[in-house]
């Protein structure tokens, strides 16, 4: 009898021990999850507030705009690569992630200094191509992600370039060239220099001195020389045109 009653007891003080901590319950683990934050942070400002504009550095920045937005737009070339005329407006290159973006300079032209915005999500390493006066320096460019947006300056021998890099997630361009307006200007000019000698140089006669020439074959060689006796007359190819003409010294 007195087993009986202490049994019942110890199974009356257990049931009460359980009703009153309401954590404790029979056959489940003892963990508690934590309560939901009320509400999640906002998101955190990587910049600081931009600086104040006055009215000449607003004005300074329309006109740059206006230049970047000029309709000018990029031709094919005749390799496939989309070309853009430089100094026009601000060219956009478009990148792809996993996919190299193959920026062609002109023919001869020395890279000096190459400076890009974001320089950890973008990399544009060098390569060469062609020999001689015929070397091209390309810069291969590729994102590290789509949506990214950043500016490439490049410092040449000849010129500087101002790019807009962006990125997508498919479309890209595999190859860009650029045109150059002084390539027309020489054109023209040489275009101009040789009809101008054609139209307006005197037919050697037969009573003129013909000089021989000799030498080495640079660019500027002359095509004939020959003199009236008075003056002498110097024929130069249309090369003449593209770069600086030679001294002329006059022996005795």
């Amino acid at each position: 009898m007195k087993t009986c009653l202490l049994t019942a007891l110890l199974v009356s003080i257990s049931t009460a021990a359980l009703a009153a901590d309401p954590e404790i319950q029979p056959g489940a683990a003892q963990t508690t999850a934590p309560d939901p934050p009320k509400a999640w942070p906002g998101a955190v400002q990587q910049l600081s507030p931009s600086a104040p504009l006055d009215l000449k550095s607003r004005h300074g920045i329309a006109l740059v705009h206006r230049w970047a937005r000029r309709p000018v737009m990029p031709a094919m070339g005749p390799r496939g690569e989309v070309r853009f005329l430089y100094g026009a407006s601000q060219d956009t290159v478009v990148c792809a992630p996993l996919q190299i973006c193959d920026i062609a300079l002109q023919p001869g032209e020395i890279v000096q200094n190459v400076n890009i915005g974001d320089s950890t999500m973008w990399s544009c390493p060098p390569g060469i191509s062609g020999a001689g006066a015929a070397q091209v320096t390309h810069l291969l460019c590729k994102p590290a992600d789509a949506g990214l947006e950043t500016t490439l300056a490049i410092q040449t021998s000849r010129r500087s370039y101002s790019i807009e890099l962006v990125s997508t997630r498919h479309d890209f361009m595999p190859k860009v060239g650029f045109d150059y307006p002084e390539d027309q200007a020489a054109q023209w000019s040489a275009y101009q220099m040789a009809v101008g000698v054609q139209a307006h140089q005197p037919t050697p006669a037969a009573g003129y001195i013909h000089y021989t020439i000799t030498g080495d074959n640079p660019p500027w060689r002359p095509i004939e020389a020959y003199s009236d006796g008075r003056k002498t007359f110097i024929r130069f190819p249309p090369a003449m045109a593209y770069g600086k003409a030679p001294v002329l010294e006059r022996l005795n």
